[in-house]
């Protein structure tokens, strides 16, 4: 009974949305891997980083 109630649990946190609030024109930079070992803003006014 207490492995159904995990499952379903985790079945539930795996629908949950996520929220993300980023206003039309907001801008940020890519912290990839991809993009080389250190990250780097590519602007002052950048707002948020993927990572």
């Amino acid at each position: 009974m207490k492995k159904k109630i995990l499952a379903g649990a985790l079945v539930a946190l795996f629908f949950m949305p996520t929220a993300m609030f980023a206003a039309k024109g907001d801008q940020g930079v890519d912290w990839a891997i991809y993009q080389g070992e250190q990250g780097r803003f590519g602007y002052a006014h950048d707002k948020f980083a993927i990572a």
